[in-house]
């Protein structure tokens, strides 16, 4: 007995169809409760009130493929809060962040899986900062322990850290490490009226080709940061008191390295602070030339995007 395939291929297309029809409906139904996560559409973009609703819209295996997550500071009347949003390229975030005012430019990358190694540096003031006029002094370690003995050591706070930095990155990665290797910003705030100096200094160090795998590990690096510049007390080499390494050691910030965590973004004020996180003094190149600049500004950020 012969067999009518034709009939056999309808009912096939037809099975197919429905299939088709419920995997739409379905996803139809996740965006509609996806969508009910949504603060508003602000500059015609999406931006939700919380992280897991934006992932359950656009979907989790593309958000943790490609673009970038990116939160901002928002108050209305007496409250603040954040909203979150995703854009697929660097571009489509450059144009976005365009639309805004200056100073209403809050924005934060959100990290959590494969990303750059970066350190916070907090605790600085304009009195143990002036060493970043002389970015070559890092590559120079008989010149750093000559001005180490010579000079009050807590003038030299970024010596004790970024040469602590180089030599944990050197044992970890096997390879030698220059301070090239770094980008450094930095936001200043609390301007003093009669110096016109800030009264504190916060200073992010990023590595532009060392990475690690997530968060857990990142943490794990930056407390052999710490323990790094704690043995410079005694290791024979620096002429340095406990207290002047305890101090740099602290400054080192290593509670940051938590899921989803959030780093401000270059060109960004935290709310109610005017201090705009800008390149440091290791650049040849502002914060103008950054912003309109998609290659320069990629260098900043710790989870790798393509344009």
């Amino acid at each position: 007995m012969e067999r009518d395939f034709s009939i056999l291929l309808v009912k096939e297309r037809k099975m197919r169809s429905f299939t088709q029809t419920a995997m739409s409906l379905e996803e139809k139904e996740a965006r509609k409760t996806a969508s009910k996560f949504s603060s508003q559409t602000h500059y015609d973009h999406l931006w939700f009130s919380t992280l897991e609703g934006l992932k359950l819209y656009y979907g989790h295996e593309q958000i943790d493929r490609e673009g970038l997550l990116v939160a901002r500071d928002v108050a209305r009347k007496e409250f603040v809060f954040k909203q979150f949003a995703w854009f697929q390229t660097i571009e489509n975030f450059s144009r976005h962040k365009a639309k805004y005012p200056v100073d209403g430019r809050h924005f934060y990358e959100i990290i959590n899986g494969p990303q750059r190694v970066f350190f916070d540096i907090d605790g600085i003031t304009s009195n143990n900062y002036p060493v970043l006029l002389n970015p070559a002094l890092y590559d120079a370690p008989k010149e750093i322990e000559e001005i180490m003995r010579d000079t009050t050591p807590s003038k030299f706070l970024m010596i004790f850290i970024m040469v602590a930095i180089k030599n944990v990155l050197q044992k970890t990665y096997g390879v030698e490490v220059s301070i090239g290797d770094f980008i450094l910003c930095e936001s200043l705030y609390l301007i003093d009226s009669e110096t016109s100096l800030p009264k504190k200094i916060s200073v992010h160090v990023v590595a532009k080709e060392h990475f690690v795998n997530n968060n857990l590990e990142m943490k794990d690096l930056c407390l052999k940061v710490k323990e790094e510049i704690l043995s410079m007390a005694d290791d024979g080499i620096h002429d340095v008191d406990l207290e002047a390494v305890t101090y740099a050691s602290n400054a080192v910030d290593g509670k940051i390295y938590s899921k989803n965590r959030l780093f401000r973004l270059l060109g960004s004020t935290k709310l109610g602070s005017d201090a705009v996180k800008e390149p440091a003094f290791n650049h040849d190149w502002t914060l103008e030339e950054t912003l309109v600049s998609n290659r320069k500004y990629m260098k900043t950020l710790l989870v790798p995007i393509d344009l």
